[in-house]
Protein backbone atom coordinates (compact mmCIF):
# COMPACT_ATOMS: atom_id res chain seq x y z
CA UNK A 1 0.00 0.00 0.00
CA UNK A 2 2.14 2.85 -1.14
CA UNK A 3 0.79 6.01 -1.51
CA UNK A 4 1.29 9.03 -3.56
CA UNK A 5 3.67 10.95 -1.73
CA UNK A 6 6.13 8.08 -0.75
CA UNK A 7 7.16 7.74 -4.57
CA UNK A 8 9.67 10.52 -5.45
CA UNK A 9 9.35 12.17 -8.64
CA UNK A 10 10.85 11.19 -11.74
CA UNK A 11 14.38 14.18 -11.99
CA UNK A 12 16.86 14.75 -14.64
CA UNK A 13 20.69 15.80 -14.47
CA UNK A 14 19.77 19.46 -15.34
CA UNK A 15 17.68 19.71 -11.61
CA UNK A 16 21.51 19.57 -10.53
CA UNK A 17 23.26 21.00 -12.53
CA UNK A 18 23.30 24.50 -10.58
CA UNK A 19 25.49 21.91 -8.10
CA UNK A 20 27.96 21.18 -10.98
CA UNK A 21 28.39 24.39 -12.29
CA UNK A 22 28.91 25.93 -8.65
CA UNK A 23 31.34 22.93 -7.26
CA UNK A 24 34.27 25.30 -5.62
CA UNK A 25 36.24 22.07 -4.99
CA UNK A 26 36.33 20.75 -8.12
CA UNK A 27 40.09 21.67 -9.80
CA UNK A 28 39.47 22.18 -12.91
CA UNK A 29 36.64 24.86 -12.50
CA UNK A 30 36.68 27.86 -14.69
CA UNK A 31 35.14 31.18 -14.80
CA UNK A 32 31.35 30.56 -17.17
CA UNK A 33 31.40 30.87 -20.41
CA UNK A 34 28.92 30.72 -22.86
CA UNK A 35 30.82 28.16 -25.85
CA UNK A 36 27.98 28.59 -28.06
CA UNK A 37 28.80 32.09 -29.34
CA UNK A 38 32.24 31.90 -30.07
CA UNK A 39 33.27 31.54 -33.30
CA UNK A 40 37.12 29.83 -33.68
CA UNK A 41 39.54 32.19 -34.90
CA UNK A 42 41.35 32.57 -38.20
CA UNK A 43 44.29 30.26 -39.00
CA UNK A 44 47.71 32.32 -39.61
CA UNK A 45 50.11 29.90 -41.25
CA UNK A 46 53.56 30.83 -40.70
CA UNK A 47 56.73 29.80 -42.70
CA UNK A 48 60.33 30.51 -41.04
CA UNK A 49 63.51 30.70 -42.25
CA UNK A 50 65.17 29.85 -39.10
CA UNK A 51 68.93 29.60 -40.04
CA UNK A 52 71.64 28.81 -43.15
CA UNK A 53 74.58 25.87 -43.26
CA UNK A 54 77.54 25.49 -45.03
CA UNK A 55 79.00 22.11 -44.48
CA UNK A 56 80.47 19.26 -47.01
CA UNK A 57 77.09 18.56 -48.06
CA UNK A 58 76.45 21.97 -49.39
CA UNK A 59 74.47 25.13 -48.27
CA UNK A 60 71.15 24.02 -46.63
CA UNK A 61 68.74 26.77 -45.39
CA UNK A 62 66.54 25.86 -42.68
CA UNK A 63 62.68 26.18 -42.09
CA UNK A 64 60.16 26.16 -39.93
CA UNK A 65 56.45 26.65 -39.70
CA UNK A 66 53.16 26.25 -38.33
CA UNK A 67 52.28 23.29 -40.30
CA UNK A 68 54.72 20.28 -40.76
CA UNK A 69 55.17 20.41 -44.68
CA UNK A 70 56.60 23.84 -43.64
CA UNK A 71 59.26 22.39 -41.43
CA UNK A 72 62.45 21.19 -44.34
CA UNK A 73 65.79 21.66 -44.82
CA UNK A 74 65.88 22.67 -48.42
CA UNK A 75 68.80 22.99 -50.87
CA UNK A 76 69.54 25.25 -53.80
CA UNK A 77 66.70 24.11 -56.16
CA UNK A 78 64.09 22.52 -53.66
CA UNK A 79 60.85 23.90 -52.70
CA UNK A 80 58.56 24.75 -49.49
CA UNK A 81 54.73 25.65 -50.19
CA UNK A 82 54.97 27.77 -53.71
CA UNK A 83 58.44 29.24 -52.63
CA UNK A 84 61.62 28.05 -54.54
CA UNK A 85 65.22 28.48 -53.10
CA UNK A 86 67.67 29.73 -55.59
CA UNK A 87 70.57 30.92 -53.33
CA UNK A 88 71.18 30.39 -50.13
CA UNK A 89 74.28 32.66 -48.31
CA UNK A 90 75.10 32.70 -44.58
CA UNK A 91 71.93 35.53 -43.58
CA UNK A 92 70.61 36.00 -46.98
CA UNK A 93 67.99 33.20 -48.25
CA UNK A 94 66.79 34.15 -52.28
CA UNK A 95 63.10 32.77 -52.79
CA UNK A 96 61.24 32.38 -56.06
CA UNK A 97 57.82 32.49 -56.07
CA UNK A 98 55.59 33.77 -59.56
CA UNK A 99 59.04 34.45 -60.92
CA UNK A 100 59.96 37.44 -58.04
CA UNK A 101 63.18 37.07 -56.45
CA UNK A 102 62.55 37.48 -52.55
CA UNK A 103 65.17 37.75 -50.24
CA UNK A 104 64.56 36.37 -46.87
CA UNK A 105 66.80 37.14 -44.01
CA UNK A 106 67.46 34.60 -41.19
CA UNK A 107 64.42 34.86 -38.57
CA UNK A 108 62.10 36.79 -41.05
CA UNK A 109 58.36 34.67 -41.49
CA UNK A 110 55.99 34.83 -44.17
CA UNK A 111 52.45 34.89 -42.57
CA UNK A 112 49.22 33.80 -44.67
CA UNK A 113 45.97 34.54 -42.83
CA UNK A 114 43.07 32.07 -44.10
CA UNK A 115 42.18 32.78 -47.36
CA UNK A 116 44.87 35.05 -48.25
CA UNK A 117 48.24 34.86 -49.80
CA UNK A 118 51.80 35.03 -48.20
CA UNK A 119 53.26 37.90 -47.02
CA UNK A 120 56.69 38.93 -45.75
CA UNK A 121 57.03 40.11 -42.04
CA UNK A 122 59.17 42.81 -41.20
CA UNK A 123 63.03 41.85 -40.18
CA UNK A 124 61.93 44.18 -36.73
CA UNK A 125 63.19 42.07 -34.39
CA UNK A 126 67.29 41.35 -32.95
CA UNK A 127 68.41 37.80 -34.17
CA UNK A 128 70.83 36.54 -31.68
CA UNK A 129 74.51 36.17 -31.92
CA UNK A 130 74.21 39.61 -33.54
CA UNK A 131 75.12 42.46 -32.37
CA UNK A 132 74.83 45.27 -35.16
CA UNK A 133 75.57 49.06 -33.91
CA UNK A 134 75.24 51.99 -35.71
CA UNK A 135 78.56 53.43 -34.20
CA UNK A 136 80.46 50.51 -34.85
CA UNK A 137 81.11 51.35 -38.90
CA UNK A 138 83.06 47.81 -39.20
CA UNK A 139 81.78 44.45 -39.20
CA UNK A 140 85.05 43.11 -38.32
CA UNK A 141 84.86 44.81 -35.08
CA UNK A 142 84.82 43.07 -31.47
CA UNK A 143 81.15 43.80 -30.37
CA UNK A 144 81.09 46.47 -27.23
CA UNK A 145 81.50 45.18 -24.21
CA UNK A 146 78.70 47.57 -22.29
CA UNK A 147 79.54 48.82 -18.81
CA UNK A 148 77.15 47.57 -16.41
CA UNK A 149 78.52 44.21 -17.53
CA UNK A 150 79.31 41.94 -14.20
CA UNK A 151 83.29 41.48 -14.14
CA UNK A 152 82.76 37.41 -15.06
CA UNK A 153 80.79 38.60 -18.10
CA UNK A 154 83.26 41.24 -19.06
CA UNK A 155 86.13 38.12 -18.57
CA UNK A 156 84.56 35.65 -20.88
CA UNK A 157 83.14 38.57 -23.63
CA UNK A 158 86.96 39.95 -23.84
CA UNK A 159 88.30 35.72 -24.42
CA UNK A 160 85.51 35.62 -27.03
CA UNK A 161 86.67 39.26 -29.03
CA UNK A 162 90.66 37.79 -28.27
CA UNK A 163 89.24 34.73 -30.18
CA UNK A 164 87.84 35.98 -33.07
CA UNK A 165 90.89 38.11 -33.77
CA UNK A 166 92.78 34.97 -34.06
Amino acid sequence: ARTESSVAPTVTFDTFRLITDNNIFNPNRTGRRDRSESAPAPRTDILTLVGTMDSEKGQRAFFDGSDASYRKVLHVGDSVDKFKVTKIEPKVVQLERDGKTIPVNVGQQFRRPEGADWTLAADTQPRAGMMASPSRPDPNAPPEIPANVSDAERNLRERRAKSLRN
